[in-house]
């Protein structure tokens, strides 16, 4: 996966697979080394579920689904990526210039950021 030469974001998905082997293709939202955020829907896993997350271009890893909240959903992976492989997958998603898609979603909360979200993804 080269995202260098994109003048725009990329689009960025992960099939995920849950133990009653149903399959869903999500799109990343946010990632940290530590797990995603994907856009969540049509799928039957439920938070605390083991799932097995392959993101476009790389090996599958296993991980648990964390939070589900406002169509997002937050997976933990089992092990942090490797951070040549989070730097690769962050400037895909970042484009050339930056801009990260997530910075332009609906992440803003009232709570002060005490939400699962938050914590996870801090």
């Amino acid at each position: 996966m080269n995202c260098e030469q994109d003048s725009t974001p990329a689009q960025l998905n992960v099939r995920c697979r849950a133990p009653s082997g149903s399959i869903a293709v999500m799109s990343v939202l946010d990632l940290s080394a530590g797990g995603i955020m994907v856009r969540f829907a049509g799928w039957d896993a439920r938070p605390g579920e083991r799932v097995l997350t392959t993101i476009d271009g790389f090996s599958a890893r296993p991980g648990v689904l964390v939070w589900v909240e406002d169509g997002r959903a937050g997976i933990a992976f089992a092990e942090a990526l490797h951070e040549a492989v989070f730097d690769q997958l962050r400037r895909c998603l970042e484009g050339p210039h930056g801009e990260s898609p997530a910075a332009t979603s609906p992440r803003a909360e009232s709570d002060g950021g005490t939400s699962r979200r938050r914590q996870f993804f801090a």
